[in-house]
C-alpha cells in the first residue's frame, strides 16, 4: 500500500465519519429520472455555520434563475477537522441541488494548505455566467467568500486539481476564527 493509497483511505474514513459523500458522480437535478438524493446531513456541530431560512430562500431564488444548461458545481472540503466544514458544504450542496444544479461533493485533492472560510476558485480570469451566478448567490446571502481567479498559469499556486469540465469550485475550509462560537 502506497502513501497515496493510505491518504485516500484516510480521506474516505474521515468523510464517512463526517457524513460527506465521496464519489465523484454528480447528483442529478431533482427532476431527472431516478434522481439521487443527497444523504441526510450530519448534525451541525455546536457553533457551526448554517444558512438562515432567509439566506436559503434568497440563494434558491438566485440559483433557480440561472438559465445556463452547462451549470454545475463542485464543492470540496479541505480541513484538518472535517466535521463542521463537511456539514456546511453539505448544506450548500443541498441548496444548489434543490435549485436544480448538478452537484459533486468530495475532498479537495491537491490542496496542501487549509485556509479558513469558503473559497471560490476559478482557474481562468473570465468566469462563465453561471459561475458568476453561484458567487453572487453566496455573497448576496451574506456568506463570506474568498475569490481566487486566473491562477492556472501561476506555477506557485497550490490548489484544487480541476477536472476537465470544472470551470470553478467551492472549497469549504474550517470556519474563520471570528465565526467560531465558544
Amino acid at each position: 500500500m502506497t502513501a497515496r493509497d493510505v491518504r485516500a483511505w484516510l480521506l474516505a474514513v474521515l468523510a464517512v465519519v463526517a457524513g460527506c459523500t465521496m464519489n465523484s458522480d454528480p447528483v442529478p437535478p431533482p427532476d431527472a429520472p431516478s434522481a439521487a438524493v443527497l444523504p441526510a446531513p450530519a448534525a451541525v456541530p455546536s457553533g457551526g455555520r448554517q444558512l438562515t431560512p432567509t439566506q436559503r430562500a434568497r440563494m434558491l431564488e438566485i440559483l433557480r434563475a440561472e438559465p445556463d444548461a452547462a451549470r454545475r458545481i463542485y464543492i470540496h472540503v479541505a480541513a484538518p477537522d472535517p466535521v463542521e466544514p463537511s456539514a456546511f458544504a453539505r448544506e450548500l450542496a443541498g441548496v444548489f441541488h434543490e435549485a436544480g444544479w448538478p452537484v459533486t461533493i468530495g475532498p479537495a485533492h491537491g490542496v496542501r494548505t487549509t485556509e479558513a472560510g469558503v473559497h471560490f476558485l476559478a482557474p481562468e480570469e473570465e468566469i462563465p455566467g453561471y459561475a458568476a451566478t453561484a458567487l453572487r448567490a453566496l455573497l448576496t446571502c451574506g456568506v463570506p467568500v474568498v475569490t481566487i481567479t486566473d491562477f492556472r498559469s501561476d506555477p506557485r499556486f497550490v490548489g484544487v486539481v480541476f477536472a476537465p469540465d470544472e470551470t470553478f469550485d467551492l472549497v469549504v475550509g474550517p470556519p474563520p476564527a471570528a465565526e467560531v462560537v465558544r
